[in-house]
This record gives C-alpha cells, sequence and structure tokens, in this order.
C-alpha cells in the first residue's frame, strides 16, 4: 500500500510540475507553502537548479520526501530533520 501511496504522489507532482516549469526562474530559491509529504519539492528540485524551502504547520516528511531521499541515497536538506 505504501509503494501505491509514493507512485500516486510522484505522479501528482510530476504532473504538477509540468504546469509549473513555464512559470519558474531558472535558478534561485522557491518557497513551497503547505509542502505536505514534500513531493512536489522533491520533483522540482530533482528536475532544476532550484532549490526548494518546505514549509508546512505539519511534518509530514516521515511519509514522503524524506523517505524517499533515504530510498535513493540523498541527503535531506530540511531543518527538522
Amino acid at each position: 500500500m505504501r509503494a501505491l501511496m509514493q507512485a500516486l504522489l510522484r505522479h501528482r507532482a510530476a504532473s504538477l510540475l509540468r504546469r509549473l516549469r513555464p512559470h519558474l526562474p531558472a535558478t534561485g530559491t522557491l518557497l513551497d507553502v503547505g509542502s505536505g509529504t514534500g513531493h512536489n519539492a522533491w520533483a522540482i528540485e530533482r528536475a532544476t537548479a532550484l532549490r526548494v524551502t518546505e514549509l508546512d504547520v505539519a511534518d509530514l516528511s516521515q511519509c514522503g520526501r524524506r523517505s524517499e531521499e533515504r530510498r535513493v541515497g540523498k541527503e535531506c536538506r530540511s531543518r527538522w530533520s
């Protein structure tokens, strides 16, 4: 079930990235307000030269970005680590 949820969230993030990409700057920092699991931030950072700062009222990254980064062997840049 977890693998299915991860796949769905990655697909959703890729779809969002396709819509946002024409409006994103080439470099710099992007603030992701309401980042949730972090899948959107993760997708943007992988596909662009942007650094994404995530902000949310609840740390849901244990089921999202940080667990994904551990899977692919990347360091998490979250200040909540």
